[in-house]
């Protein structure tokens, strides 16, 4: 069970270090393209790197908070 709590980690590690890396590809983006921040429309490139960081942030919430939580739940098992 402790291999599973490893992995787990090493998923939620990695999905973060994806994040981050995406999240600073928007803000090169916005100084290239010369979008200001509150703004999230533009040139077609902007757009295109900003969707791809919407997409995923958007999607990580589903798998990233419930895995403390049931590797917890799971672990008594």
């Amino acid at each position: 069970m402790a291999g599973n709590s490893v992995l787990l980690a090493a998923v939620s590690v990695l999905s973060a270090c994806q994040q981050s890396y995406f999240a600073f590809q928007v803000g090169r983006a916005r100084f290239k393209y010369k979008v200001t921040p509150p703004a999230v429309t533009g040139s077609a490139d902007f757009e295109r790197v900003f969707r791809a960081h919407f997409c995923n942030f958007s999607g990580s919430g589903i798998h990233l908070w419930p895995s403390p939580v049931l590797s917890w739940i799971f672990r008594s098992c």
